[in-house]
Parts: C-alpha cells; structure tokens; sequence
C-alpha cells in the first residue's frame, strides 16, 4: 500500500501548471472525449473494507472558482450512488490552503466521521496534435498508414500532411482515494480529457466518469 506521505504530496500541487508536453494522437474522436488510464487499488484492503459510504471530497486548485465546481460536481454524483459527501470547501474557509495538515484540522473541527477521502489535481497539461484520418476526402491508403506506423517517416509526414493536424490540449488529472484512519492511498486513476469547451464542460466529464470508476469498482 502506498505510503501516506503521498497526501501530503498530493495536496501540494494545484491546477496551475507551468509546462506542456507534445504528443500526436490519431483520430477525430479523440477530441472532446475524456477517458480513464493507470488504474491502482490496493486490492486486499478494498476487499475487506468498501465499500467506503462517507467521503470528504478535495480539489487541489489555486482557483478557488473551480475547486468550489469541481468538488460540488463530485458531491453531486457521489450522492447518487449508496454514498454520501460533502466537500472540503464546506468545512474550510474559503482563503484557507488545502494542507493535509489543515484538512485534519477542519476535520476534527467539523466533528464529522470520514470513511475515505477523494482527491484531485492536475497532473500535467499535454499539447496534442489530433490527426484526422476519418475524412474520406483527406484520408490516404490504409498502406501508406501502416508504413507510417512502421518507421517509414516520409510516409509519416505526408500522412500528417494530407490529413490534417489540429492543435489541442489534452489536461491530465489524477484521482486519489485516501483511507481516513491512516492517510493511505488505496486507489488511484487518471482522468485524460481533450480540448474542453468550459471548465463546466470538463468538471462535469470527470466527475461522472470517475463516479462511475468507483462504483465499478465497489468502492462506493
């Protein structure tokens, strides 16, 4: 199982990132679309505890407007399921730093009981070139794909030049689950979303799709 220094890890990041780094994805569909990778739960102890029905929930921002949308939007699909929430904003000031120290504190002053803590930040912020290959009027042969998969960079760069690239930015966010007693992490994932039109747009997308993670999962 994870150590629990990794909450206070967690908590120091925040929404705000300074780099980006460069990939080429293929496709169209992979606009717009936010999916989930690099699942891990610590897997004997979710078996002998969950599901977890009490959970504190915590976005990790410097931008207090959507730490407030994106914990309000876990709130709202937790309580959907046979769990209940509330957010951190709801028991902390709203200036106050999210610490693991002044989480514990807000806790104990709450006097509320937490089963398990759920987590965001953003983990990095990609920019992708998207690859259309399903416009007929654009697409090559499927031979010339494969030769561009295999090595053959000449091919490859025709291909991306007749098929067109667009600039995108894809946010990576990873999702923690922390047990309460002990501040250990006992299940994680990556939400991946493409070129979001809002922040509302993206806070909605993630949340739904993790909720459903964990309900997957037996979590909640």
């Amino acid at each position: 199982m994870k150590t629990a220094s990794k909450l206070s890890e967690c908590l120091r990041r925040s929404f705000t990132f300074p780099f980006l780094l460069a990939s080429i994805i293929f496709g169209a569909a992979a606009a717009g679309e936010t999916t989930l990778n690099q699942p891990w739960s610590a897997r004997s102890f979710v078996a002998a505890n969950a599901p977890f029905r009490n959970v504190l929930v915590i976005a990790v921002t410097n931008e207090k407007e959507n730490r407030l949308l994106l914990e309000n939007a876990f709130v709202d699909q937790i309580k959907k399921t046979k769990s209940d929430a509330i957010s951190s904003a709801s028991i902390m000031h709203a200036d106050e730093e999210v610490t693991a120290e002044a989480v514990k504190a807000a806790v104990a002053d709450s006097g509320k009981k937490f089963d398990v803590a759920l987590m965001s930040y953003l983990y990095r912020v990609d920019e992708v070139d998207v690859v259309n290959i399903t416009d007929p009027g654009t697409k090559r042969s499927e031979r010339d794909f494969a030769l561009a998969l295999w090595g053959d960079w000449q091919n490859a760069r025709d291909f991306v030049l007749d098929a067109g690239v667009t600039g995108r930015r894809q946010y990576v966010v990873e999702h923690s689950l922390f047990y309460m007693d002990n501040a250990e992490q006992i299940w994680t994932v990556q939400s991946r979303s493409m070129d979001p039109k809002s922040a509302e747009e993206l806070i909605n997308s993630i949340s739904e799709l993790v909720t459903e993670s964990l309900v997957s999962a037996e979590l909640f």
